[in-house]
C-alpha cells in the first residue's frame, strides 16, 4: 500500500479515537467559532506529487483583534494553523512543516465557511527528480470551503499554492487540490 495512504489511514484512526475520548467545551458555538480547538488529516494531490497531513488549528486572538476586527468585514474568524506532512512524487518524499494564521468567513449556506491562508513552509528535501523547489523554506497559500455540520466535525476542500515568493533563483511552485476531515474540541 502507498506510503502516504497508510500514514492517512492511520492518522484517520487516532483522530476517531481522540474526538471520541474529548468532550465537547460548552463555549463552542458549533459553526466554527474562534473559541474552538480543531485537530484533522489532509490529503492532497497535484503535480506528481501526493501529501499526507497532519493539522491543528487554535484561536489567534491577536489577529482577530487588531486585524480582523478593525480592518476586515464583520463575521471573519482568524485562527493560527499548524501542519505536519509527508510529501512523495517522482520517486522522492520530504517531511513537511507549516505555521501561519488562516481566516473563515461565513457563507450564506448553513454551516458552509470560506476559508483562506497563509503558512511559512519548510521542507526536509526541497530537491527531487522530478521538481527543484529552490530551497528548503516555502510559503503555502491556499483557499477553500468547510462545511461544520452540526456535530463535531469538520469537512473541507481547498487548492493550495505552495512556492518561495521568488526569494531563491529555482520557483516552480507546486499546486495541490486538498480534502480534509477534523474533529473540533
Amino acid at each position: 500500500m502507498h506510503t502516504a495512504i497508510k500514514f492517512t489511514l492511520a492518522t484517520l484512526l487516532m483522530l476517531l479515537v481522540f474526538s471520541s475520548l474529548t468532550p465537547r467545551p460548552a463555549h463552542a458555538d458549533g459553526a466554527g467559532g474562534a473559541n474552538e480547538r480543531e485537530i484533522g488529516i489532509r490529503t492532497a494531490a497535484g503535480d506528481g506529487v501526493n501529501t499526507a497531513e497532519f493539522y491543528a488549528r487554535w484561536e489567534a486572538r491577536f489577529i482577530q483583534e487588531h486585524v480582523l476586527d478593525p480592518w476586515l468585514p464583520e463575521g471573519g474568524t482568524a485562527r493560527w494553523e499548524t501542519a505536519l506532512s509527508y510529501w512523495q512524487g517522482g520517486g522522492d518524499h520530504a517531511i513537511v512543516f507549516a505555521v501561519g494564521p488562516t481566516l473563515e468567513y461565513p457563507l450564506r449556506a448553513d454551516g458552509w465557511r470560506l476559508a483562506l491562508g497563509i503558512q511559512p513552509t519548510l521542507f526536509s528535501d526541497y530537491e527531487s527528480d522530478n521538481r527543484n523547489l529552490g530551497g528548503p523554506f516555502e510559503f503555502t497559500s491556499h483557499i477553500g470551503l468547510r462545511w461544520y455540520p452540526k456535530v463535531d466535525w469538520v469537512v473541507g476542500a481547498r487548492v493550495q499554492h505552495t512556492s518561495n515568493a521568488g526569494i531563491y533563483d529555482a520557483n516552480p511552485g507546486v499546486d495541490l487540490i486538498a480534502v480534509e476531515i477534523g474533529s473540533r474540541f
